[in-house]
């Protein structure tokens, strides 16, 4: 997981091994961990089908040890991968709170939208859930889609059972699916909407 050893085997693989693994129906696995750099994320994330560019290979890879600090002993190439799309993601609210009445709904969100920095409130006037009104905020900065699917149901028995919210995000070529839990349904679905634009944002953006 040194990332001097992991860049060195990584342009050329014979620096480090005596034979080609492959002659022997094997091959090399590199763990990413907090000594590896730039360039072992980048494989990683290049090979998986989306882009790390030289100048900011760096700071991602900075961004995933910080987002794993807890493992020391190193990630899967899969974790990697979920810690970049936390980096991509242009929604990352740190709290959401919401209002409803017969006739109108709120949703007040604190943190990043869209690299907006703060506190975020928007309303809507009508009989909705609280869904349409998140909904309208993020139509500011991404208007391009519209939500194909959305389901809920019950993960567990009893009054601590959790909602789990299922939304379908489309602009009619990228299609994604996003996933939210939590005890309140209303906030299982924005999770879920939230979950579905931030990989629709990505999809779009930066796959290869």
């Amino acid at each position: 997981s040194s990332g001097g050893h992991t860049n060195a085997v990584l342009k050329n693989p014979l620096v480090y091994q005596p034979f080609d693994p492959g002659e022997v129906g094997k091959k090399i696995e590199l763990t990413f961990g907090p000594l590896s750099g730039g360039n072992h994320a980048k494989s990683i994330i290049e090979d998986a089908g989306y882009v790390c560019s030289d100048s900011e290979k760096a700071s991602i890879a900075q961004f995933i040890k910080g987002h794993f600090a807890d493992r020391r002993k190193g990630i899967t190439d899969e974790e990697l991968l979920q810690g970049y799309f936390v980096f991509r993601s242009p929604i990352k609210f740190s709290s959401i709170d919401y209002g409803k009445t017969s006739n109108r709904s709120s949703v007040t969100c604190e943190g990043e939208l869209f690299g907006k920095q703060g506190g975020h409130e928007r309303t809507h006037e009508g009989k909705d859930s609280a869904l349409a009104a998140l909904v309208g905020m993020v139509r500011e900065f991404q208007p391009d889609f519209d939500i194909q699917s959305h389901r809920s149901s019950s993960k567990g028995e009893g009054f601590n059972a959790l909602s789990v919210s299922w939304i379908v995000v489309t602009d009619g070529v990228t299609t994604v699916e996003g996933i939210g839990e939590d005890q309140d349904i209303e906030l299982s679905a924005m999770r879920a909407f939230i979950d579905a634009i931030n990989k629709h944002h990505i999809e779009k953006n930066y796959r290869k």
